[in-house]
């Protein structure tokens, strides 16, 4: 699993409604982090777009649970 930061454009600060908008503040300024889990190939299999202050720690739980148990390779 890995998240990488998205900065938003300057425009999405005037958006009529944010209930579908996964863009937060991170770093002094708005962005989106995308989650990924992939394949042994580096491939990805699902991935989720939160607010770039959400940590990855809470968001692999749910992105994890759409991962088979047989796909699931821990690297430490």
């Amino acid at each position: 699993m890995d998240s990488n930061y998205v900065k938003a454009h300057q425009h999405n600060a005037r958006a009529a409604t944010h209930d579908q908008e996964a863009i937060g503040l991170s770093r002094g300024s708005k962005t989106s982090k995308i989650h990924l889990a992939v394949d042994g190939y580096g491939l990805p299999i699902v991935f989720a777009i939160t607010g770039g202050e959400l940590h990855k720690a809470k968001a692999a739980p749910d992105l994890l649970s759409q991962v088979s148990i047989d796909a699931i390779l821990i690297n430490i």
